[in-house]
């Protein structure tokens, strides 16, 4: 009957005799039903696992290609507390049940990549494992769920953007925000989605969009989507929200553009002094995207204050948005010339040149 059941499902079976310890054995037993080939094999001691082996991998269909750097394709990984509904979200977006789901926390042990194409568009999705607090995760008593933490870390490292579903019923609380400053910390552009807002009234979900911006307002540059995994309301909300934070993630704003909102910024609210200096600065420049970094040129900059550099910060937010990614301000001295280039001129046109 179990032979006839595997006819039906019309899916590669691999019909295997365990407990073969010698040769002499055989399965004629499973031969007389109709079976084509049988692999004759013992757990215990190994023969035959390596037939086994290539068959099964050889009857596995062709990987999907999934894009490591590629321009243009932008790599999300999802991260969140166990049990938030980062599967679920994932196999929504896939429209199939790829990813295994249930009520038990810790049923995703690995990071899982999925490349997913909507028109003419492409990302690559990665499911990680649920992140506990530090302290219920011991190399000791699970090694596996430790190792897990680890490669789901390590996948937020190698990506673009972050997703941090977080349990819309529970709202945010401190693993939350450990788990976005994890995110922070490694410059990566944010979009948090409050999932499970199915199971909430219009006035609780606007409390739990409040209650979040209030305990992660060390990102306040993170956008807030609501989401319900479950029934796919707000989804198409989230994928418009990452490819913006994604194009703002690979913004470049031009050196002219940059030094015309820093003249109106020194003429407004000049630095202080500090320290009995008085710092001068002389322009800015970005120097890379992805996060967005600037540098700016001063002859002082360790007597540049913390608040007037959040304050150079959030004007340049204003000026050019940068919504959902962190900006990074880079204070560097004017280098002096060499004799060379006083006497030669520069050797070329870089624009932090002195």
């Amino acid at each position: 009957a179990a032979i006839k059941l595997l006819r039906r499902a019309k899916k590669p079976t691999f019909f295997v005799a365990n407990k073969a310890d010698s040769p002499k054995e055989d399965a004629t037993d499973l031969y007389s039903e109709g079976v084509e080939h049988v692999y004759c094999v013992s757990a215990l001691h190994g023969r035959g696992m390596a037939d086994l082996e290539v068959a099964i991998v050889s009857s596995f269909p062709e990987p999907e290609e999934l894009p490591e750097s590629e321009e243009g394709v932008p790599r999300i990984t999802i991260v969140g507390k166990p049990n938030a509904g980062k599967s679920s979200l994932l196999n929504r977006l896939a429209g199939t049940d790829r990813m295994m789901v249930d009520s038990k926390p810790g049923t995703t042990r690995d990071a899982i990549d999925l490349l997913l194409k909507q028109g003419d568009k492409s990302y690559v999705f990665v499911d990680t494992a649920g992140i506990r607090r530090k302290g219920k995760v011991s190399k000791e008593e699970d090694p596996v769920e430790s190792m897990s933490v680890l490669h789901a870390i390590r996948s937020l490292e190698r990506s673009d953007l972050a997703v941090l579903v977080v349990d819309a019923e529970e709202g945010v609380v401190e693993q939350d925000a450990k788990i976005l400053g994890l995110a922070t910390d490694r410059a990566k552009g944010i979009v948090v989605a409050l999932n499970k807002t199915d199971l909430l009234s219009k006035e609780e979900v606007a409390k739990a969009i409040e209650r979040a911006r209030e305990k992660l307002a060390f990102a306040p540059y993170a956008e807030v989507v609501t989401i319900s995994a479950k029934t796919g309301r707000g989804i198409a909300e989230l994928m418009r929200t990452l490819d913006k934070v994604g194009i703002e993630y690979s913004k470049r704003v031009t050196t002219g553009e940059l030094n015309r909102f820093f003249n109106e910024v020194l003429e407004t609210k000049p630095p202080p002094t500090k320290g009995g200096k008085a710092p001068r600065l002389y322009y800015i420049t970005q120097a890379e995207t992805r996060p967005p970094t600037f540098i700016v040129i001063s002859n002082a900059p360790e007597s540049i204050h913390f608040s007037y550099q959040r304050f150079v910060a959030n004007r340049l937010r204003q000026s050019f948005g940068f919504e959902g990614v962190p900006i990074r301000i880079h204070y560097r001295p004017k280098r002096r010339k060499t004799l060379d280039e006083l006497k030669y001129g520069p050797r070329n046109s870089d624009p932090t040149d002195g």
